[in-house]
């Protein structure tokens, strides 16, 4: 039930979760079912925030039909938040997001899934107009996941998006290739890289960063590694690259090493 934070009396949350297993009588069915619901309640009284609500909720079913068809499943996922500033106004968003997918077990170290989805968001700031969204989209997607040994995994994807805009009728389409490696070393290192390609037409110059995870009109490209090693049990050295370029704007590139010392 509701449960009031015990850094910050104002804070209510709200977590359910649905019982995951079915009566004994429909044990040995090829269904499961999942659900949760979330509610976040922040009342804050300074400069900035005054209250802030968010509500989430999920529902997931999956059926196992037979071996080589592996699993359908249908997820069902909605967010809402609402924000009060002090100074500037209010600030409204809706998310929802509806999957149907299914598993395939076509190639004996691998796993194809395939998926269809249907996304919309809201977003209202009376601040700042100009940053309001009102948009749908169809994604397709494809992806096999490949198990060459116990310690490396290979994940390829293609993807394809249909957005529309709800106030303009402006369209975008995106089409994104994408291959992913992760690779244990020594039972102490991993190593994780990636690479994806894509290409977006627009009606539009600018498309909003949630639209298609910031990728504009034109060609995209990115490329990613991440490793990290364990070289006692008490001291770790992690590292993170990136380049990407983003249509027509210039690549941006990020660095990061960190080292961690546990006592």
């Amino acid at each position: 039930g509701p449960a009031r934070s015990l850094l910050n009396p104002s804070v209510l949350r709200y977590n359910a979760k649905l019982p995951r297993r079915f009566p004994a009588g429909l044990s040995n069915a090829p269904v499961r079912f999942r659900a949760n619901i979330n509610l976040d309640r922040k009342t804050r009284i300074d400069t900035n925030l005054v209250l802030q609500n968010h509500f989430s909720w999920q529902t997931e079913i999956e059926v196992n039909p037979t071996s080589i068809w592996k699993s359908v499943y249908y997820n069902n996922r909605y967010s809402e938040s609402s924000n009060q500033l002090y100074v500037f106004g209010g600030e409204n968003a809706t998310q929802t997001t509806r999957e149907l997918g299914s598993e395939w077990d076509i190639f004996s170290r691998g796993v194809t899934t395939t998926s269809i989805a249907r996304r919309t968001q809201f977003r209202s700031l009376v601040y700042n107009p100009i940053q309001d969204e009102d948009w749908a989209a169809w994604d397709f997607q494809v992806e096999q996941r490949w198990e060459v040994d116990s310690k490396q995994e290979i994940d390829s994807q293609i993807g394809y998006s249909h957005v529309v805009s709800n106030g303009t009728g402006n369209r975008i389409k995106g089409l994104d290739l994408s291959i992913k490696q992760e690779w244990f070393i020594l039972r102490r290192g991993r190593v994780e890289q990636s690479a994806s390609w894509g290409r977006v037409i627009s009606d539009q110059a600018n498309i909003p960063y949630s639209v298609l995870e910031g990728r504009q009109p034109g060609r995209n490209w990115e490329y990613r590694v991440n490793g990290s090693y364990r070289f006692t049990n008490a001291f770790q050295l992690q590292m993170n690259y990136s380049i990407r370029k983003r249509g027509n704007r210039n690549p941006e590139q990020y660095f990061r090493m960190e080292g961690r010392a546990y006592f």
